[in-house]
C-alpha cells in the first residue's frame, strides 16, 4: 500500500452502517425517480464517482485523478446525448460537449487563478489542485449559474462543518463539493 495512493484505503472498504448505506444508495433511487432513464443512468454513474471522491478526500486529502476525469467525460457524454434524452433544442446547444469542455476550462482556470491570487495576497492556499480539478469536472455537467450554486453550497457546508468542530489545518473540500455539484445537477435537471 503506497502512502500517497488514494486508492489504497478504498480497496476492500464497506459501508459501516445503515446511515452510510442509505446515504450511498438513496441518491440512486432519487435519480431513478426524478430523471429520464438516460440522464438517471449517467447521474448514477456520477454518484458512484462522488462516493469515491468523498471517501478518498476524507481519508487521504487526495482526490483521484481518474475519478475527476471520469466525471468530466460523463458530463461531456451527457451533453452529447442530452438531446436524445428529450431536452429542448436550445438547451441541448447550450450543453454540447464543446460547451461542456469550455465550462471545464473556464471554471478550472478561474479557480486556479483565484487560488494563486490568494496565495500572493495571504501566503496561504485556499484550495488544493484536486478541488480545482473537481470543480472543473463538475462544470461539464452544470451551467455556469449551477456551478456557482454548487460552489456556494459546498462553501456553506464547509463553513458549517468548521463551526461544528472540523478545525483541521487542511479541509477536505472535495468531500463537500462533489455531492453539492451532484445535488445541484439533480435539482436543475428536467426529465
Amino acid at each position: 500500500m503506497a502512502t500517497g495512493d488514494p486508492n489504497a484505503r478504498l480497496n476492500g472498504t464497506k459501508a459501516s452502517g445503515p446511515a452510510e448505506i442509505l446515504a450511498a444508495a438513496g441518491p440512486y433511487a432519487v435519480a431513478a425517480l426524478l430523471l429520464d432513464p438516460i440522464d438517471a443512468g449517467l447521474a448514477m454513474m456520477w454518484w458512484s464517482l462522488v462516493l469515491r471522491v468523498v471517501r478518498s478526500d476524507l481519508e487521504t486529502l487526495l482526490i483521484p485523478d481518474g475519478s475527476v476525469l471520469a466525471i468530466a467525460v460523463l458530463g461531456m457524454l451527457h451533453g452529447a446525448i442530452n438531446p436524445i434524452a428529450g431536452s429542448e433544442p436550445f438547451l441541448s446547444i447550450m450543453r454540447s460537449p464543446l460547451s461542456s469542455l469550455l465550462a471545464v476550462l473556464v471554471v478550472s482556470g478561474a479557480l486556479w487563478a483565484g487560488n494563486h491570487l490568494g496565495i500572493a495576497l495571504t501566503g496561504r492556499r485556499a484550495l488544493g489542485l484536486g478541488d480545482i480539478k473537481l470543480a472543473g469536472a463538475s462544470a461539464a455537467w452544470l451551467s455556469f449559474e449551477e456551478q456557482w450554486i454548487a460552489l456556494s453550497l459546498a462553501t456553506a457546508a464547509a463553513a458549517g462543518l468548521a463551526l461544528l468542530g472540523q478545525k483541521e489545518k487542511l479541509f477536505p473540500f472535495g468531500a463537500v463539493l462533489a455531492p453539492a455539484a451532484w445535488l445541484t445537477h439533480l435539482a436543475g435537471a428536467r426529465p
